[in-house]
């Protein structure tokens, strides 16, 4: 499911959890773990705890993204405008808060290039890496906007847009109402490989492992190879690419 792009509350609320993601992660996670403390109140092994991930587009724009050359050319450009900003050659003179304002500014600037242009290293890195000889190489690009935002294909238009991949696992007490015992951002645009980190943290909070409820865009055979050798009992619809020749002897097809 997805969102459109968020209205002047939306993204102060955004903006406020983004600002304050660790320590909000923090309480959530106290108080989380205080109540699986007592006995049956939060979770149960016998229970069902179920996964799933949303898109939510990026307050970046798709113009933002730029090549290594580009970047290279912003962090010229955005050093300048520090620069320029210190000097405080303003005609007339700015008040004081509207100097520090200008000079947060600047610098928030630079530091989203300068983290954009590692941000496209590191994807070229590993593109590079996983690259067959007969491919093309492709450029990576990074937002200056939001570093963190990637271009993913959103439903149900099937565009592609900046955006993040938030995972959520839901789960409920003995009769009680459904909670939301995990979240976690992620930059994938699928969601491959988002079981497991999301398994260590639930656990981590409620004490148990309970039985995953997940659909099969989230797992692949060694998912489930793994998930056989710890013990973990993952319930999930079998994906169209498994129905091919080559997956119907293997012995761990449709297992949890």
């Amino acid at each position: 499911m997805d969102r459109g792009r968020p209205d002047g509350l939306a993204r102060q609320t955004l903006g406020f959890l983004a600002r304050n993601r660790d320590a909000i992660v923090e309480v959530l996670c106290d108080v989380t773990t205080k109540a699986s403390c007592m006995p049956g109140l939060l979770m149960l092994p016998s229970q069902h705890i179920t996964q799933d991930g949303m898109k939510v587009m990026a307050n970046a724009s798709t113009s933002s993204f730029r090549a290594e050359q580009a970047l290279q050319q912003c962090r010229e450009q955005a050093a300048l405008h520090l620069k320029a900003t210190l000097a405080r050659m303003e005609e007339p003179p700015l008040s004081e808060r509207s100097r520090s304002a200008r000079e947060r500014h600047a610098r928030q600037l630079q530091q989203r290039v300068e983290q954009a242009s590692q941000v496209a290293r590191e994807l070229a890195a590993a593109r590079e890496a996983t690259r067959k000889p007969s491919e093309p190489a492709r450029a990576s690009r990074a937002s200056t906007t939001d570093p963190e935002a990637r271009m993913m294909k959103m439903a149900p238009h099937g565009g592609f847009a900046p955006a993040h991949n938030v995972q959520f696992t839901v789960g409920s007490g003995r009769g009680g109402p459904a909670a939301i015992l995990g979240v976690q951002v992620t930059s994938r645009g699928n969601d491959r490989g988002s079981v497991w980190p999301m398994r260590d943290r639930v656990s981590a909070y409620v004490g148990v492992t309970p039985i995953r409820l997940v659909d099969s865009d989230h797992i692949d055979l060694d998912d489930l190879r793994r998930a056989r050798r710890e013990h973990l009992k993952v319930i999930s619809t079998v994906p169209q690419t498994w129905r091919r020749s080559h997956y119907q002897d293997d012995t761990t097809r449709g297992r949890g």
